[in-house]
């Protein structure tokens, strides 16, 4: 995983690459024009983007953490455990994993997949109540027994 991941960044390394006699002189660009992003909300602490080219089969992810902070660590992983396909999950998990592989940052990945875990699990509690709410109503007959008797 971590070779596609190396493969992609060389792909999007080769493609900013201009030829200086074509290049074009652009007006700098303010981090928040760059990432679309209103300045009177606030300082985006992280995000996950995806994204495809026309004429390449991959997909493409970018990953954004401000901080290694406990509050910006567990809002991005209720991002990855609030989708919903188990497959997307896991894939977004290796990639996320390959960017912090042979980093000093390494143990941030193992904090995402508990506090992602801890995401879960209260979704799955609050299923878990849902459910039970419903089958109290199906064990009630549809027909009570007394109106049979009038």
């Amino acid at each position: 995983m971590l070779d596609k991941f190396k493969k992609i960044l060389a792909s999007l390394e080769r493609e900013n690459k201009k030829d200086p006699e074509k290049e074009e002189i652009e007006e700098p660009e303010t981090k928040a024009q760059e990432e679309n992003i209103d300045e009177d909300e606030g300082e985006v602490a992280g995000s996950i983007t995806y994204y495809f080219r026309k004429d390449d089969p991959s997909t493409y992810m970018d990953l954004h953490l401000a901080d290694y902070d406990v509050e910006t660590i567990s809002k991005f992983s209720e991002i990855v455990a609030s989708f919903s396909s188990i497959r997307f999950q896991l894939e977004t998990l290796a990639m996320i994993k390959g960017c912090f592989e042979g980093t000093e940052d390494e143990h941030i990945f193992d904090e995402i997949v508990v506090e992602m875990i801890k995401h879960t699990e209260e979704e799955a509690s609050i299923l878990e109540k849902i459910n039970k709410g419903n089958k109290l109503e199906e064990e009630k007959p549809w027909i009570k027994p007394s109106d049979l008797i009038k």
